[in-house]
């Protein structure tokens, strides 16, 4: 149906070979994902963008702004594709600034005071458990790829720090 989408006309200038392009992470990006990872190559990454900014922001409308019902997508998700043996996820890393979760001041904290309190709620018991969860029937390690992470990563190869 794509090929012959993209022959009619549907996808100008083969834009969905574009998109599928620009989903794919610079190598730096995925060199840091498998840094936060440690040594499992089948991971799911999720950049949760539950910051406080992100939160009030207009191009955060349409986001899930509720960390629990995110893990739930994630497990309704892996679980429709647990017979899918292309699909073998070990872990899940999750991209998030913990520090810009964690304001709590202003107006923005108190009209999103309820999903931010929830939010580190949820994102500490998957992520500081240091547990196993089972995720759509399957047993998994989810880990938090924050700053931390990302400080580190970038005085271990300073040549990535100078570019975007």
């Amino acid at each position: 149906m794509a090929r012959r989408a993209r022959h009619e006309g549907s996808f100008p200038f083969h834009a969905q070979e574009f998109v599928l392009q620009a989903l794919i992470p610079k190598k730096k990006w995925r060199d840091l994902s498998m840094s936060c990872v440690a040594s499992s190559q089948n991971y799911l990454g999720i950049h949760v963008r539950m910051e406080l900014d992100m939160l009030g922001h207009a191009c955060g409308k349409t986001m899930e702004h509720n960390a629990t019902r995110l893990f739930h997508h994630v497990n309704q998700f892996l679980s429709l594709h647990n017979d899918n043996h292309n699909i073998s996820i070990d872990a899940i890393s999750i991209a998030t600034s913990r520090k810009d979760m964690e304001i709590n001041a202003g107006h923005s904290y108190h009209q999103f005071k309820a999903f931010i309190d929830e939010n580190l709620n949820t994102l500490n018991h998957y992520t500081r458990s240091n547990e196993i969860h089972i995720c759509g029937g399957r047993q998994v390690s989810i880990f938090e790829c924050g700053e931390v992470l990302v400080h580190r990563y970038l005085k271990q190869h300073p040549e990535e720090n100078a570019i975007k």
